[in-house]
């Protein structure tokens, strides 16, 4: 499995706008990617205006298609106008526990 997560601090002025393009890409990625195990957007209850994706796929060729779809180069430069920053992006693989 490959994990990611990306923090993303809104600007105040776009917060819906954000949202409703997560709403967005959150549907396309349901809908087009058997791969994409988990893929959930939260917002922080101690920190104002920060979200959080979490994503997880089932193996590379899961996570490289993700990154190639249409729709998400789409979404990228709309979500950064959005944005305070560019998003916090960390990747994570499994560690065996037995």
């Amino acid at each position: 499995m490959i994990t990611a997560t990306a923090v993303q601090l809104a600007k105040k002025e776009k917060e819906q706008q954000l949202i409703a393009l997560m709403r967005t890409l959150t549907s396309q990625v349901k809908a087009n990617e058997p791969g994409c195990t988990i893929f959930l957007y939260v917002k922080s209850k101690d920190k104002p205006l920060t979200y959080l994706v979490i994503e997880q796929y089932k193996d590379q060729a899961a996570f490289d298609f993700h990154h190639s779809t249409k729709y998400l180069n789409d979404f990228i430069p709309q979500m950064l106008t959005c944005l305070q920053q560019p998003p916090d992006v960390v990747t994570y693989e499994d560690v065996p526990t037995s």
